[in-house]
């Protein structure tokens, strides 16, 4: 991918496993962590990978994280991502969800600008139902 692309120009060359994913792309990050989007390798199915980076492994974000990923795990109404799997490969901890192939809605609106006022409503009773 161009992503993987721009690692080898950038001589990191490790980076593209994550136990039994292939990660291919990064979706996005925040201040914990990166999602990436990555195919399990013998599945073939495609799924977001959250990782929490190594610098904020303490004990504490490492319990946040894993409450996260219990209370994800313990839900399954429709307008939820499912999480499949969360674990560690050594110092990295991830978190394996489904993957929804799509805008989010900070870009939808970037992209088209204000929302329609029943697509807004939608999305927001879409959200209050998850």
């Amino acid at each position: 991918t161009l992503w993987q692309n721009q690692h080898l120009l950038e001589g990191r060359f490790k980076g593209y496993f994550l136990g039994k994913y292939k990660l291919f792309n990064m979706l996005g990050a925040g201040g914990m962590g990166a999602v990436y989007l990555a195919e399990h390798v013998m599945m073939h199915r495609r799924v977001a990978v959250k990782v929490l980076y190594e610098a904020q492994v303490d004990k504490t974000n490492l319990e946040r994280f894993y409450l996260e990923c219990r209370a994800i795990a313990s839900l399954d109404p429709p307008n939820i991502v499912r999480a499949h799997d969360f674990g560690n490969e050594g110092k990295i901890h991830f978190l394996v969800m489904e993957f929804v192939d799509g805008p989010d809605l900070e870009n939808l609106v970037k992209q088209q600008g204000p929302l329609p006022y029943e697509t807004a409503v939608n999305y927001v009773q879409q959200a209050a139902e998850a």
